[in-house]
């Protein structure tokens, strides 16, 4: 029989002659390749694309393939071809929304949309449209993370959360049980010749299910387990012990969607505006639950936060934080209110924009789960016995017939009915002899594998399951703990080896020797360098010596804004409260009281309108409240006016803001005239009229100068202002005097700081000391001249405080008429051009090279004297540091004419390469030649400092 091979374009590549080891296989998600072994008296390169035809089915050769030469007139050929289906591995998942080439997301959908798009990335990369999506089982939701993932392991995935297989019948791929025709009829003398039984490989068998469900909604300390239990208390389920025996099996990942829960449904909904920190307003939205029969606030466990996710239909629903395959929202609930308030969030997905929020919120009858909260006992109770139901079904489901059955065709049997057979055809496998009950056993094909020269003689696999090779339980067992850590830290992460200086983040991990480095040890003696934090506490058998004192809380010392508490070194204690059970001595009580304010309060003239005319002119009377008996107000003429309403609190709907100029006064009435500003000259660009009840202060004076200062506190601007010079409502930077706390949103159009920083702004500053610190909370050092470098001077850089000035010193040392500064403190190692310990800062840094020991005047018949190299930087004689191969010798002669003797200067210069920091001339270094001396002669010294210094040249010579 021969085996055709064709070129890509339809062309007769070679004919060979199939040995008897040549097959064709093909398994269950295992591919289906052609084994070629065959000799030829010709060596044909096979291409790429090439391809064979067998069996009406196309295979093709994936790489370039020579054969080998085994004498002058023959060579032998072993090659694999592939099926179109085998050879989807080479091709990525790739995410083509918008005309990207993604290659790294994820994609959240039903099944055929993720075969539609694995089908699609083949097709693309394929160049054809002959890939079609088949029969898809499932309409689930599921989730797959593509993370460089090939077409074959996506399919590999999606059978595996699918719970069935995949299978591709030419070019059509189908995610379902791969079963189908009549069953063939097979046995032993019956199409066969020899049966034996076996088991798939690394497909799981047990007898004894250990099931786990989910730890959400567990509060260990009061269920007695961090996980959901069988009801009842049982730890397992069995089927088959008294046959097979003991096989536990423990399961987690089939029940992780086994929780006490509640489904609820939405009631009313409403909402309430409010602000940030840098003034911008956004939404808050409540919700309430009829149906609700418990107080969640009664059921909170420890150190978690309430959640709350939406269930389908909802328009929330998949949005939200992100935690795993989870969306959910934190929510507050208010037990006398019986609302649930959603804790407002911006993800950046949203592009600024506030969730929930416009089209994206909740609506009464959508569906919510309530969860990081213990249930109440009616509810474990269910979750449990869902848990034994879906046990149950699974011990049904996963305890199947992992028997493989291997047998041999008989090929002239096999021939002569003229069936040929495919994967996931029916068998029906007859043996009394291993089916004593039935006598047969109803099943299909998972694998085949054909002779080249003798398609009928075969090896079959005949299963109810598909066997998996070692390879690729290792990789799903890979793609698992990459899914878990991807799960728990949102990346695989990388390793930070010993002395790697990565900084630490919560996507690394540190290697064993590193940890070492880095972590205490439980076993010796260790020292912390830097701060520690028990989250449980901290026991101490014996004395525990705080020599620097004990902060308790989150400290922040002062009598009106302190937080915490704390001992320092000399026992000097500040507390919130102290308890003292029997007595309390005291040299000294002082006692003092806390008074709080909110808002904003201005110190300066202030009324509250009685009531408010509108005179015809468009101008306002307004007559204020008198605040004591025989009170004038202290509003004159000229005054700009802020006046501000806020009846909401009281049920009413005014919230604004009004500037006034006041015209005039009449005092012994209380009666004050007022004139609007365009909304122009106010900072909202809107202006309100006033109205009753408004409390109005003068804001500034239009020309009266004592009377353009404010002073002000401000609850929602976050700081102390002093304005001066107001003249009308809208103020600039020249308006500031003193701004403590938040500082003016201007200074972060002028200077580098963001906006909403605190800070102190002030127009003059006088003081005595200022301590500077960096940006990492370091003092910023002082630099400070110590004159000429002395080695018993102890010198700084910057990292420790110098006692005898009490700041943190930079010390800068003169040497060799060079300013060097310090790095390391301490260092006992004189400045230098090769030291690190000092860092050089002005000078001369040039690097010189000169030669010496040349006579002042040169005779060529008595030549003969040494010359030595001298070579210098930042002042200072290197020469002995450089290395006889660094420094190059190289001769320019010229003869009478006036012509370089370039081939005597070259033998001299190799002569004389090893010459080094000395070199002695004599006349034979002038080549003199048929007695006439050079007219000219230059010697040249090339030396190099390393590292990295440009070479420099010095030269001596004459010149008749």
């Amino acid at each position: 029989m021969a085996f055709k091979i064709y070129s890509k374009h339809g062309d007769l590549r070679v004919a060979l002659s199939p040995t008897d080891s040549s097959t064709q296989q093909e398994a269950l998600q295992g591919g289906d390749t052609v084994s070629l072994s065959a000799t030829h008296c010709a060596c044909t390169v096979l291409e790429v694309d090439d391809y064979a035809e067998f069996c009406g089915r196309r295979y093709m050769v994936a790489e370039r393939y020579a054969p080998r030469q085994k004498s002058a007139g023959e060579w032998a050929y072993s090659v694999q071809l592939y099926s179109p289906g085998s050879l989807i591995g080479r091709y990525l998942v790739q995410d083509r929304t918008d005309g990207g080439h993604e290659t790294v997301f994820s994609l959240t959908a039903p099944p055929r949309e993720h075969m539609a798009m694995i089908v699609r990335c083949i097709n693309e990369a394929t160049g054809t449209d002959d890939w079609k999506v088949g029969s898809v089982d499932g309409s689930d939701n599921i989730t797959i993370d593509y993370e460089g993932t090939y077409c074959d392991e996506a399919l590999s995935q999606l059978a595996k959360k699918c719970d069935t297989e995949y299978w591709i019948d030419g070019t059509t791929v189908n995610l379902c049980r791969c079963e189908h025709g009549e069953a063939v009829t097979l046995g032993y003398h019956n199409g066969l010749t020899a049966i034996e039984q076996g088991k798939a490989s690394n497909v799981k068998f047990f007898t004894r299910l250990h099931p786990s469900g989910s730890s959400r909604n567990i509060n260990p300390e009061t269920y007695g387990s961090s996980r959901l239990r069988l009801h009842g208390g049982a730890d397992f389920i069995e089927r088959g012990v008294e046959e097979f025996g003991v096989i536990d099996h423990f399961e987690s990942a089939a029940f992780s969607h086994i929780y006490p829960h509640r489904t609820g449904r939405v009631g009313n909904v409403r909402t309430a505006e409010r602000r940030n920190s840098d003034g911008s307003s956004y939404t808050v939205y409540y919700f309430t639950d009829p149906g609700l029969d418990f107080d969640p606030n009664d059921y909170e466990i420890p150190a978690l936060v309430k959640r709350v996710s939406f269930t389908e239909g909802a328009e929330l629903s998949g949005m939200g934080r992100e935690e795993g395959s989870d969306y959910f929202f934190e929510v507050n609930y208010d037990s006398r209110t019986g609302e649930f308030e959603i804790v407002t969030i911006w993800p950046d997905s949203m592009n600024g924009a506030q969730l929930p929020g416009g089209v994206f919120i909740p609506k009464e009858g959508d569906g919510y789960i309530l969860w990081n909260i213990r249930m109440p006992q009616e509810y474990i109770e269910d979750a449990e016995k869902e848990l034994a139901t879906a046990a149950e079904a699974f011990m049904d489901e996963n305890r199947k017939d992992v028997s493989v059955y291997k047998a041999k065709t008989d090929h002239v049997e096999m021939a002569a009915r003229g069936e040929f057979l495919t994967l996931g055809r029916r068998i029906r496998l007859v043996s009394p002899e291993r089916f004593p009950s039935t006598g047969e056993r109803l099943s299909r094909l998972t694998k085949i594998t054909r002779k080249l020269n003798n398609p009928a003689e075969m090896d079959l696999e005949i299963s109810d399951v598909t066997g998996r090779s070692l390879l690729s339980v290792i990789n799903d067992n890979i793609q698992d703990a990459v899914s878990r850590i991807k799960s728990d830290m949102g990346a695989l992460p990388d390793i930070i080896r010993t002395g790697d200086r990565t900084p630490w983040t919560d996507n690394n991990l540190l290697s064993a020797l590193r940890s070492l480095q880095e972590f205490l040890s439980k076993k010796d003696n260790d020292t912390a360098a830097g701060l520690i934090t028990f989250l449980k506490g901290l026991v101490s058998n014996a004395i525990a010596r705080l020599k620097g004192g004990a902060e308790f809380g989150e400290f922040v010392s002062g009598m009106m804004t302190g937080l915490g508490a704390a001992i320092d070194s000399r026992g000097n204690a500040e507390f919130e409260s102290v308890t003292v059970r029997s007595a309390l001595r005291v040299m000294e009580l002082i006692i003092n009281r806390l008074g709080a304010q909110e808002g904003d309060t201005l110190f300066s003239e202030s009324d509250t309108i009685d009531s408010c005319t509108l005179n015809p002119d468009g101008t306002y009377l307004l007559k204020v409240q008198e605040k004591y008996d025989g009170y004038f107000t202290a509003m004159t003429a000229g005054m700009v006016l802020k006046g501000v309403v806020n009846t909401l609190g009281k049920g009413g709907t005014d919230y604004y803001t009004s500037f006034m100029r006041v015209n005039s006064v009449n005092a012994s009435a209380n009666t004050i005239e007022v004139s609007l500003y365009p909304d122009d000259e106010v900072p909202a660009g809107k202006n309100y009229p006033p109205c009753d009840l408004m409390r109005v202060v003068r804001w500034g004076h239009q020309t009266d100068k004592s009377k353009q200062s404010l002073f002000y506190i401000s609850s929602t601007e976050g700081r102390i202002i002093k304005l001066s010079g107001v003249d009308r409502p809208i103020i600039g930077s020249g308006n500031y005097e003193v701004s403590f706390g938040t500082l003016p949103e201007w200074l972060s159009e002028l200077l580098p700081i963001a906006p909403g920083e605190s800070g102190i702004y002030v127009k003059h500053i006088v003081t005595e000391t200022v301590w500077q610190l960096d940006h990492q909370g370091k003092p910023l050092p002082t630099v400070r001249d110590r004159g000429p470098y002395d080695p018993a001077e102890f010198y700084y850089s910057g990292d420790i405080l110098r006692p005898e000035t009490n700041d943190w010193e930079h010390s800068d040392a003169w040497h060799n008429g060079c300013r060097w500064r310090c790095m390391v403190t301490g260092t006992k190692t004189a400045p230098a051009y090769d030291v690190t310990a000092w860092s050089f800062m002005e000078g001369d840094p040039t690097f010189r090279v000169e030669l010496r020991g040349g006579p002042a005047s040169i005779r060529p018949r008595s030549f003969k004297f040494t010359l030595e190299v001298v070579a210098s930087i930042y002042n200072e004689d290197v020469t002995d540091t450089i290395a006889d191969g660094d420094i190059e010798w190289t001769r320019y002669t010229e003869d009478d004419d006036g012509n370089r003797r370039a081939d005597s200067d070259n033998v001299w210069a190799m002569r004389h390469a090893q010459a080094g920091r000395s070199l002695t001339l004599t006349e034979a270094d002038l080549d003199i030649t048929a007695g006439i001396v050079p007219k000219v002669a230059v010697f040249t010294a090339t030396v190099r400092l390393r590292p990295g210094t440009t070479p420099k040249t010095a030269s001596y010579g004459y010149r008749a």
